[in-house]
């Protein structure tokens, strides 16, 4: 398997894999009214991360990344999680690919490096040569980033052609309440995440969760044909709480 190229610091727990660093860079810090988010999220996994926050335990049904994780696991190749925190590998890890999880955070890294290979890196800034993954996945990674068009860039350069990213993200919506244990937390809304992603991106698969709403007990197969229609009327999912799709470069 053709081996991917980094520039970062690594984390891996098994160093005699051979992940060559090209040289070393210091993680792109973001400020966000006076707050250091690289810091602020060290604190966050330090101090306020909690059971509720592990979505690992959750039902695919009903939660966001569950269903959308429940897409990517099955993919083979080179994979990467980006903001992978300390649950993402747990859940994508597989005999059938290759995966390499990033985040700003150390102290999430240090969790996450028991399930697969991790680096300390910015989504923003990915440390990877072009082409060098078959799958990218961010999982609830988007509204925590201030440059949403860069990290798309990226991602849409680090894909191999016909290679799919797997996203999550809230929506900001009438109503929305800011997650005040982030250090920034800033969800896009519906109509700039669609624009974002068909850019750059071929939109193949979307759905939509309005929280408690009974349109989330559609049954799955149900689902899987009612996705492959509101990708050609998004406007469908206004309302959405939270929006999870696939997309393919």
């Amino acid at each position: 398997m053709k081996s991917v190229e980094i520039r970062a610091q690594t984390l891996s727990r098994t160093p005699e894999r051979s992940y060559l660093a090209r040289s070393p860079n210091r993680v792109k810090r973001e400020k966000m009214k006076g707050k250091n988010v690289k810091n602020g999220y060290d604190e966050f996994y330090e101090t306020k991360f909690t059971n509720m926050d592990d979505w690992s335990k959750s039902p695919v049904v009903w939660h966001p990344r569950r269903w959308i994780a429940s897409l990517a696991e099955k993919e083979k190749g080179q994979s990467l999680a980006i903001g992978c925190g300390m649950v993402d590998l747990k859940i994508l890890q597989s005999d059938e690919k290759e995966i390499i999880g990033i985040d700003i955070s150390k102290v999430a890294l240090r969790t996450a490096r028991n399930f697969g290979e991790v680096i300390l890196a910015d989504g923003t800034l990915l440390p990877f040569r072009d082409s060098s993954f078959d799958s990218i996945c961010a999982f609830d990674v988007l509204e925590h980033v201030t440059n949403k068009t860069r990290m798309m860039i990226e991602i849409k350069r680090t894909l191999r052609t016909g290679g799919k990213m797997f996203l999550s993200v809230p929506i900001k919506t009438k109503g929305f309440a800011k997650d005040e244990r982030q250090p920034l937390d800033d969800p896009p809304t519906l109509g700039f995440l669609i624009g974002l992603v068909k850019k750059e991106f071929h939109l193949s698969i979307i759905r939509g969760f309005w929280g408690r709403n009974p349109a989330n007990r559609i049954p799955y197969s149900l689902y899987s044909f009612l996705s492959l229609f509101f990708k050609y009327f998004p406007c469908l999912l206004i309302g959405s709480r939270q929006i999870s799709l696939v997309a393919i470069k």
